[in-house]
């Protein structure tokens, strides 16, 4: 066995770190409800309520007034995105474009947005919320479709030739 002492370097612990920059922000009016205050304790009340929801980098916030315009506001209520689930609600028929957000150990919420491409938009900020907030060890990477899909024409049968022809 080698009884060799290694010795931090010099500058080791003094590098000068960036600053941090957090490149995922989304501020936008929403109606949400919550669903369960727990997982399996139903909430007492929900009301529809109209927030601004925050999404900042790992953290999800709502505020009863937009946070851009007012400083200091504290949020009505915040979140870490860790371990949380987004998915459309599709059981939900009373109303469209309503998103589930389960919280890991936490409430669960039904987000009720305007439009189709609002949903779209939301589910692909909360998505990109929960992925940079797990662990690099267990964070599952991004599926990517690269691949064109083939798409099989149907020829009418006026356009169909006799298989002597396609051979000769």
């Amino acid at each position: 066995m080698n009884d060799r002492v290694v010795l931090p370097r010099e500058e080791e612990g003094c590098e000068k770190l960036p600053d941090y920059l957090c490149t995922l922000e989304k501020i936008a009016p929403a109606y949400v409800k919550c669903e369960l205050t727990k997982p399996e304790v139903r909430s007492t009340n929900r009301p529809w309520r109209f927030l601004y929801l925050r999404i900042y980098g790992t953290l999800i916030q709502a505020y009863k007034h937009n946070p851009k315009y007012k400083k200091n506001l504290q949020p009505t209520w915040s979140c870490s995105m860790q371990g949380a689930q987004i998915a459309v609600a599709t059981d939900y028929v009373k109303h469209r474009h309503v998103l589930r957000l389960r919280i890991a150990d936490g409430p669960q919420f039904l987000i009720k947005t305007y439009t189709e491409l609002d949903k779209l938009n939301w589910i692909e900020s909360f998505e990109s919320s929960i992925n940079i907030s797990s662990d690099l060890d267990y964070r599952n990477m991004p599926q990517f479709i690269t691949l064109r899909i083939r798409h099989r024409r149907h020829l009418r049968q006026s356009d169909r030739r006799p298989i002597e022809e396609t051979l000769g």
